[in-house]
Order: C-alpha cells, then sequence, then structure tokens
C-alpha cells in the first residue's frame, strides 16, 4: 500500500464513523465512542493496529487529574511516532489538563480534524476553533515508510 492510499483508508474509514455519538464506553460505528476508542476502532480496520487487540481502558477525564501521558502511550504501542507537519490520516492529540487527554483525526490541519468530542458525536472540527483552539496539540502518524 502506498503512503497515499494508507493516509486515504484512515481517513475514508474515520468518515465512516460520523454521527456516531458519544459514549465513554465502545467502539461500535453508529452505536457510541468516545475520541480514543474511535481511533482505536479505525485503526484495527485498516490494520495499524492487530485485529485481536484489545483497547487499554482509558477515559478522557483522567488526563485533567493526573500526569500520566496515558492516550500518548497507546499511541506509541502501536507504532505511532512524533511528527511536526501532520498529513491527512494522521493523529492529532490535545492537552486537556495536566496531560493529553483528547484525540482526533487529520482530515486537513488545521481547518479539519474528525473526532469524539462530549457530548457531541464524530463529526468534524477545527484545531483552532472552540474548546480546542487554545490546547497545546501534538501529531503522530503510523505511516513508517514504502512507495509514495
Amino acid at each position: 500500500m502506498t503512503e497515499t492510499q494508507f493516509r486515504a483508508a484512515l481517513v475514508a474509514e474515520a468518515e465512516s464513523w460520523l454521527n456516531t455519538p458519544y459514549m465513554l464506553t465502545g467502539p461500535i460505528k453508529g452505536v457510541g465512542t468516545n475520541c480514543a476508542r474511535f481511533l482505536f476502532a479505525v485503526g484495527k480496520v485498516v490494520g495499524v493496529i492487530p485485529a485481536g487487540a484489545e483497547p487499554e481502558w482509558y477515559a478522557p477525564q483522567m488526563a485533567a487529574h493526573s500526569s500520566e501521558e496515558k492516550l500518548i502511550s497507546n499511541i506509541v504501542k502501536y507504532g505511532g511516532v512524533e511528527v511536526f507537519e501532520p498529513k491527512p490520516g494522521d493523529v492529532i492529540v490535545f492537552r486537556t489538563g495536566k496531560a493529553y487527554g483528547h484525540a482526533g483525526l487529520v482530515i486537513d490541519y488545521p481547518t479539519r480534524i474528525i473526532h469524539a468530542l462530549a457530548p457531541n458525536p464524530v463529526s468534524y472540527g477545527h484545531a483552532f476553533e472552540g474548546r480546542l483552539g487554545r490546547l497545546q496539540r501534538r501529531f503522530f502518524t503510523f505511516w513508517h515508510g514504502g512507495a509514495s
């Protein structure tokens, strides 16, 4: 798979989750998910995450009270590598307290990301508007080479 195909597959799968309600548990497309479980499910479909893998328990509220970077450690566990110029299909994480506690997928940075941000369903957003506007952000990619 080329880089272009890989990134397009991530974006297409993420967009297939649009309007899935926000729910702390999940992920079940059309039924409910949170930001981390949404990314986990997208990654499984595209092959970033092994089919039999189960997500570690994670709740976005953890980042408000703990400096443990649980969300980022889960991204890195499955091969995410930090980048500084995001491309479509890369993960964007936001610092929501003492740690990074919200994540989405880049569609066209910064004007379009896709994420599950309570209480809203999976939807498009802007990385610098609304509740996310002033938050620190980092980016991770799962693309590790090959033809482009």
